[in-house]
């Protein structure tokens, strides 16, 4: 009886799932009910209902396991094209945020600016007004902790140690602040 179940699904395909059942319709003899209810009393492919070519189900694997290797690339792609619409998005807010800060930075620098001119004038000793030879340099790389950023990872941390290698060529003693996991390591 299972090896004639596994038959009619190997032959009826995808109605092999709608309505075919095992039946005793005589006394000790087995048959088969299939979807347009006949009864068939000796098992013959021939005596089957025939499927459309496009619906059979291969009993290997190898096209279903395609299908599902084919619908987990869909889904990542969709993942990957929404993770990268949400970075363009933090990245327009991040530019807007630096382009509305603009207007004060300019004022403060003016400010400032002013406040040295008016300084230079007087004979007033300011040890942040003084020229001094530099001794020390402070060099911030700032980079990403996980998401679609390796290009900018990379490139801020090449810079990084370019200007590190810079600096100690001309004698400095460089500290260095890392930001982002992607730097500390």
């Amino acid at each position: 009886m299972k090896t004639a179940f596994a038959l009619s699904l190997l032959f009826a395909g995808a109605n092999a799932f709608q309505a075919p059942f095992f039946s005793r319709a005589a006394s000790n003899s087995r048959s088969l009910r299939t979807n347009d209810f006949t009864t068939v009393q000796s098992f013959e492919p021939s005596a089957l209902p025939t499927v459309p070519r496009g619906l059979t189900i291969t009993m290997d694997g190898k096209s279903n396991a395609i299908r599902g290797r084919i619908v987990s690339v869909k889904s990542t792609k969709k993942i990957t094209e929404a993770m990268r619409l949400v970075a363009a998005a933090k990245v327009r807010r991040a530019q807007e945020a630096v382009l509305s800060t603009r207007p004060f930075n300019e004022g403060l620098q003016s400010v400032f600016s002013g406040l040295v001119k008016r300084l230079a004038l007087e004979n007033i000793e300011l040890p942040l007004l003084q020229d001094r030879a530099v001794k020390s340099v402070t060099v911030v790389c700032m980079t990403g902790d996980r998401g679609l950023c390796g290009g900018y990872n990379a490139k801020m941390i090449k810079q990084t140690e370019r200007r590190l290698a810079e600096l100690k060529s001309q004698g400095l003693r460089v500290n260095l602040i890392t930001i982002g996991m992607k730097g500390q390591t």
